[in-house]
């Protein structure tokens, strides 16, 4: 008799890679991806696709232009100023904090509050910042403007807390702020990326009450979903960027150009089309919009350098060859700059007028970048005659076509301001810090953009106060960042 055995028959072994074979086979994979992204680091490109580089300078030049912390300028502080010490309704949302306990015989006074819509930076819902700190007869004001109360709130904690220390690293911060919008816009000629990237930004500054309206408009012409598609008679991307793009060029930021439309008065079934009618209604050297479909009649601020005149002025001396050269180098900003400057400068105007009829246009044209090169001469040959009598002796000309060999290469570069800040000191939990991580970013090597983005993304928890009752208990920090804090008093707000 036979009897059926129960044992139930076990999987067929499938075959295949071995775990030891599998884990060479990933370590080799990692092995070339770190020695090829070590590759592109040594030779100062970004570890990532050049198509990703591309919109991520793009996306750092936008925030450039818009910094989140930016030191006021003097029509915003005294509005600001103003608002926050007259006992009318203007003063509403205003708080006022001090410091508990003076650290160091500081003690520090805060008020934040909304920006008035009649000053500069007015609107779009930004807040500013006001800490006066006093030691004695040491006093220390610092102004900023921030985009939201919640930040402000922030920052106006840690200033109280810390007092001495984080009122100079505010201070530092606003400076460091202003700076990297001054270099963005001055500075460098942008590129479509970057400045398809800042009408994107603009667009949703200009009118934070419309995303919709806004997404709409930068619609590309092959989505199905863009209205204006379907209509060959309507404008395209292309149009919008070629005319805000000459607003630019004259000195008008797109947002502020945008600013002047009333996006109630476009055609929600074709807004771009309507959007463009009423760029072309406004000159861009024009201060105030005509009545136009779209336009509101307000005036339009210019804020940058009109490249047009600038280079008017280099086609009076140069050839057209040369002039374009420099025009288009990227560059360009910064040079046009500078010549306005010296034109409208008494002790310079007929110093820039003698240096650019004896420029070397042949070097000029083959430099690695004109612009850089011009200015270098114009600045050493322009700089000597305003600290020498040269009505008897001049400069030689051989002195200024070798100018060439005095040109500091690491200029040719974006040379992007320095960070004030030391990044491996600053602590990512610490709302004054991570401003200022936030802001360091793009202005060194790659790596350390890396450590940056990881630090900012670690999963450490966050001390930022951003109720209104800044007594309440703070998210706990790991030991790597703890530090002793005070108690504040609950803020004073007005009625």
């Amino acid at each position: 008799m036979t009897t059926a055995t129960s044992t139930p028959v076990g999987e067929v072994p499938a075959l295949g890679l071995g775990r030891e074979q599998s884990q060479a086979w990933v370590r080799l994979a990692l092995t070339i991806a770190t020695t090829l992204r070590q590759h592109r680091l040594d030779r100062g490109r970004a570890a990532f696709s050049d198509q990703h580089a591309a919109r991520r300078r793009g996306a750092q030049y936008a925030a450039d232009l818009d910094p989140r912390v930016a030191a006021m300028a003097a029509a915003d502080e005294t509005a600001f100023r103003h608002a926050a010490t007259t006992d009318t309704d203007a003063t509403a949302g205003f708080e006022e904090l001090t410091s508990p306990e003076p650290q160091f015989r500081w003690t520090v006074h805060t008020t934040i509050g909304p920006i008035p819509e009649h000053a500069p930076s007015g609107g779009q819902g930004r807040w500013g910042l006001w800490a006066h700190g006093r030691r004695g007869d040491t006093e220390l004001s610092v102004f900023v403007v921030v985009p939201d109360r919640d930040l402000a709130t922030a920052l106006r904690n840690e200033v109280t807390h810390d007092q001495h220390r984080t009122l100079l690293q505010l201070r530092a911060l606003g400076v460091y702020g202003c700076l990297r919008a001054d270099h963005a816009r001055t500075q460098l000629r942008t590129t479509d990326t970057q400045f398809t990237e800042n009408v994107r930004h603009a667009l949703h500054t200009a009118w934070p009450d419309h995303p919709d309206l806004a997404t709409t408009v930068l619609h590309t012409d092959t989505d199905s979903t863009d209205p204006d598609s379907s209509n060959p008679d309507n404008r395209s991307l292309e149009d919008l960027h070629r005319r805000l793009r000459a607003f630019d060029e004259h000195g008008y930021r797109p947002a502020d150009v945008l600013a002047a439309v009333d996006p109630d008065r476009l055609d929600r079934a074709h807004p771009r089309a309507d959007l463009i009618a009423a760029l072309d209604t406004l000159a861009p050297g024009a201060q105030r919009p005509s009545a136009a479909p779209g336009a509101t009649g307000q005036a339009v601020p210019r804020r940058g350098t009109d490249l047009p005149a600038a280079a008017q002025l280099l086609h009076r001396h140069l050839d057209d060859g040369t002039t374009a050269a420099v025009t288009g180098c990227r560059h360009w900003p910064g040079l046009a700059r500078q010549l306005h400057t010296w034109h409208h400068d008494d002790t310079t105007t007929d110093h820039l007028t003698t240096e650019l009829a004896r420029i070397p246009t042949h070097r000029v044209q083959t430099a690695r970048a004109p612009a850089i090169y011009l200015r270098s001469i114009l600045d050493r040959s322009i700089t000597f005659r305003r600290r020498h009598d040269t009505t008897t002796e001049d400069v030689a000309v051989g002195d200024v076509a070798d100018a060439e060999s005095t040109v500091d290469e690491s200029t040719v570069d974006e040379q992007v301001p320095p960070t004030p800040f030391d990044i491996h000191q600053l602590d990512p939990t610490n709302a004054l810090d991570r401003e200022a991580l936030l802001a360091s970013r793009g202005a060194s090597t790659a790596a350390d953009d890396d450590y940056i983005d990881t630090i900012l993304t670690a999963d450490i928890g966050t001390n930022t106060r951003t109720t209104d009752d800044p007594t309440q208990p703070a998210t706990t920090r790991p030991a790597r960042f703890v530090r002793k804090r005070q108690s504040t008093h609950t803020p004073r707000q007005h009625p």
